[in-house]
């Protein structure tokens, strides 16, 4: 960070002034401190000195007074003058002294006076110094936070950059891919020659849904990986990491590796699509969504389904190609079974020949005959091909015809009935009277 290392020198710079000012204001001080006592035994010296002067000035006029009296007694004064001139020597010598300390002194005081002005220069010059250092380490915490303007400028003229270019890249790539699943759609039908148009839509949209969600998570994955990379960190270690983690995942979630495999060769087998009705183990549903992992179903009461691939032993698909709609109609004993057969195949023909129904029905009606004859009728078994998905749609149609048909032909549709006979005929078992009901009495 050459924003932050420059603040760093700038700082050291800084210091070392600091640090050299603190020096020569502590050396400073010293020699005030020393100059201080030089001065107290400057003034010391000089009073002794004087003292010594102001002693030797009384000596000396003691002296001179005793030398009058005795030349004026007429004595001779001999001696008295010798002790006169040696206190006039020690006068003159004590006042020399006393004038060197004084002037020494007065050195001493001036050189005081220049250094306390060396001290305050000093002083000035260091608090300046302190506060420019102040400053320094300030703007050094300013550039040295994370979200430091430069840092930020910095960033995102660095890695801002590059995250961005990955983040439009992979908007770019996503766009275009979303852009072609038309067309990749419109591809895989042209390949898929079995089925009909609408079978071969409904596959080549299931398998492109797949492929672009698988793609759209690849894709997710790879700018993860750049963006990270982008950020500082290092992805070999996360790589590594999560391969091992993988691996535990593995063999921890072998149910869910199985999803994706089993889904893998749904896919691939194009068992079932989307919009198909398949019964898979005991569910019924419409296709709504199909994934690598799970297929989603909803039933006719609109309650979705959630079936992982593993899970799926078995797999009915009732709208794979074509439809079929069957029909067992009953009728009674007495009814003419013959004429019936005829309605039924006539209003099938009809149903076919209309319009609204002519593109839903693939095949003419194909008449089995008589299925069964059950407890209370007659069951006849015809069935007619569809489009798929069309089944029903054919058959509740040709149900309500078949019952409009019926009723104006009088042919009777059966249904569950139960006679109780009572009575001593002779072609029924007789038996002892049977006790009298006292609910009924």
């Amino acid at each position: 960070d050459e924003v932050v290392l420059e603040a760093e020198s700038e700082f050291e710079k800084r210091k070392l002034k600091v640090d050299a000012a603190e020096a020569e204001l502590q050396e400073i001080t010293q020699r005030i401190e020393t100059l201080q006592q030089n001065i107290m035994l400057s003034r010391r010296l000089r009073d002794l000195a004087r003292q010594k002067a102001i002693e030797a000035d009384a000596e000396t006029q003691q002296l001179r007074d005793q030398y009058w009296k005795e030349l004026s007694a007429g004595q001779a004064a001999t001696e008295t003058g010798a002790k006169m001139e040696a206190a006039q020597s020690r006068l003159r010598g004590a006042e020399e002294e006393s004038q060197e300390t004084s002037d020494h002194l007065e050195e001493l005081q001036n050189s005081m006076m220049m250094m306390r002005g060396d001290q305050v220069g000093a002083i000035q010059r260091t608090e300046q110094l302190r506060r420019e250092l102040d400053q320094a380490q300030a703007a050094l915490n300013a550039v040295s936070r994370p979200w430091s303007p430069h840092r930020i400028e910095r960033w995102l003229t660095n890695q801002g950059v590059r995250i961005l270019s990955v983040i439009i890249g992979a908007f770019l790539v996503l766009w275009l891919a979303l852009a072609l699943r038309q067309r990749f759609a419109v591809f895989v039908i042209d390949r898929i020659g079995r089925g009909t148009s609408d079978e071969r839509e409904n596959r080549a949209r299931t398998l492109v849904g797949v492929f672009h969600s698988t793609f759209v998570t690849f894709v997710y994955t790879v700018a993860s990986v750049l963006i990270l990379e982008a950020l500082g960190f290092s992805v070999a270690p996360f790589l590594g990491g999560a391969a091992v983690l993988g691996l535990a995942v593995a063999f921890g979630a072998q149910s869910l590796i199985k999803d994706y495999f089993t889904g893998f060769i749904v896919l691939l087998e194009q068992q079932y699509m989307l919009n198909d009705v398949v019964k898979i183990n005991n569910l019924t549903g419409q296709v709504e969504h199909i994934t690598l992992r799970m297929t989603v179903l909803r039933d006719l009461e609109g309650s979705v389904h959630f079936i992982p691939h593993g899970q799926i032993t078995f797999v009915t698909n009732m709208t794979h190609g074509w439809s079929r709609a069957v029909f067992d109609i009953q009728i009674s004993y007495e009814s003419d079974i013959d004429r019936a057969t005829l309605i039924l195949m006539e209003l099938a023909r009809d149903l076919r020949r209309e319009a609204a129904y002519a593109s839903l029905i693939t095949q003419e009606p194909a008449l089995l005959g008589v299925d069964s004859l059950g407890p209370n009728g007659v069951t006849i078994k015809f069935h007619i091909t569809t489009r798929p998905l069309q089944q029903w749609t054919v058959k509740r149609e040709m149900l309500r015809r078949i019952k409009q048909r019926f009723d104006q032909e009088g042919i009777v549709i059966p249904y569950p009935q139960l006679q109780l006979r009572y009575g001593t005929e002779s072609n029924e078992v007789s038996g002892p009277p049977l006790p009298p009901n006292p609910l009924l009495s």
